[in-house]
């Protein structure tokens, strides 16, 4: 238990961190007005569809990497975190590009108007951080499996930092900078996903000498294997909530604002037990690398309770 606590607090705070990105972004155009609040909450609620299908496939990371590591095979690791890296460019230009598509149809949801033309512009320019948060989450997760959490830790701060500063600035026209209101709060998300990226893909080269990027056939397809099953259930699971947005979106955006807000409070609190989730994953893994599923069943048991 005392080793599950102490992976789990880092993880549990690198997602905490992650999600207050957005509960800053509520506050901020929660500010500006109901209008702007509810394009913020219809824009990243259809972010996540997609985004949320990446991050269930390179969850697989968790246990492979740390399977890998448990049996002391670096090389392992090192492919499969180019196989991540692989999938993260190749489904993070394609989502790119198929949510910026599907921003020119957000009238098919049958939003109200006063937050149709807000929530397209908002998703436009938020569809261009998928790419730098696949690229951190895999980063993230091969430095988590050598049980390395202070960099992405770092990047959280920062990022958070980052992007309250660029809401403060861009949401509202402070320190010089044009008033861009929900847009804003949209660009401030995209440069603190790209610097989170950048730090810890830092990190990596520096303990990696390079970022690894070669093709192995056989760890991609266990990669799809053990990542596409929770890619699925997040997808649903959470698409489940995105959807209720939506049609909150036919409401008025009064309404529509105070389902995101009470929306964002819930996932704060769902969060914990995620990452506690997530650190479960990297003891299990790394016990069955190590040959001892006797203690893969006891850290089970202790992540569940």
């Amino acid at each position: 238990m005392r080793e599950l606590l102490k992976l789990s607090l880092p993880v549990v705070l690198g997602y905490l961190g992650i999600m207050f990105m957005s509960v800053v972004d509520i506050l901020a155009v929660g500010r500006v007005s109901a209008v702007a609040t509810g394009a913020v909450g219809v824009g990243t609620s259809v972010f996540n569809w997609a985004f949320l299908f990446a991050i269930g496939l390179l969850s697989a990371m968790e246990y492979l990497s740390s399977h890998a590591q448990g049996a002391g095979d670096r090389e392992r690791g090192r492919k499969i975190l180019a196989q991540a890296v692989r999938v993260s460019c190749g489904l993070g230009v394609f989502l790119t590009v198929l949510l910026l598509a599907f921003s020119r149809r957000l009238e098919w949801f049958g939003l109200n108007e006063q937050v149709l033309e807000p929530s397209r512009r908002y998703l436009e320019i938020l569809s261009w951080s998928i790419l730098p948060g696949l690229l951190f989450t895999a980063f993230r997760s091969h430095l988590q499996a050598m049980a390395i959490t202070r960099s992405a830790v770092e990047a959280i701060i920062l990022g958070n930092i980052i992007n309250a500063a660029l809401n403060y600035a861009l949401v509202f026209g402070n320190w010089g900078a044009p008033r861009l209101e929900e847009v804003g709060s949209a660009w401030a998300t995209v440069i603190a996903r790209f610097f989170m990226a950048i730090w810890v893909g830092w990190d990596i080269i520096r303990r990696e000498g390079t970022i690894p990027w070669a093709h192995d056939r056989e760890e991609m397809a266990r990669l799809w294997k053990v990542g596409l099953p929770s890619a699925l259930q997040m997808t649903f699971e959470v698409g489940v909530f995105a959807f209720s947005t939506t049609l909150a979106g036919r409401l008025e955006p009064s309404l529509l604002a105070a389902h995101q807000v009470v929306l964002n409070i819930a996932s704060v609190a769902f969060i914990v037990p995620f990452g506690i989730g997530s650190a479960t994953a990297v003891l299990v893994g790394r016990a069955l690398g190590e040959g001892k599923p006797g203690l893969a069943v006891s850290q089970g048991r202790q992540g569940i309770a």
